[in-house]
């Protein structure tokens, strides 16, 4: 063997390693981008999921404004014949101990009466 064969031997040996070298960074290269691709499309895929999930959540709280404004309404009013109770069955109680003593057509003519006034 002479040193010129040696030596292009040797340069050829480099050559095919930092060939080799450079292949494995490529496909080492290549497999990280495509992970990272994959990574993408899961994270669009998850905005997507998500701004569907925040769309219905914005028209579940605008339908939900107008029963807020429903049940303040009836708490109101239920609060007013909470308050009303107490007369209410007092009265009722007056009318059926005197009435209860009458006959059905004096106690219908009185009961018209009471309204008429009450009106």
């Amino acid at each position: 063997m002479d040193f010129l064969s040696l030596d292009a031997s040797w340069d050829c040996s480099i050559i095919v390693c930092c060939w080799v070298q450079v292949s494995d960074k490529l496909q080492a290269l290549n497999d990280e981008f495509e992970a990272m691709t994959q990574k993408k499309k899961e994270l669009e895929e998850n905005i997507d999921v998500c701004s569907k999930k925040l769309d219905r959540a914005e028209k579940l709280i605008g339908g939900l404004g107008g029963e807020k404004e429903r049940w303040t309404v009836n708490a109101r009013v239920l609060g007013e014949k909470y308050f009303n109770i107490t007369g209410d069955v007092l009265l009722s109680a007056a009318v059926v101990a005197y009435l209860g003593a009458f006959t059905v057509n004096f106690r219908q003519v009185a009961h018209s009466l009471s309204v008429r006034r009450t009106s």
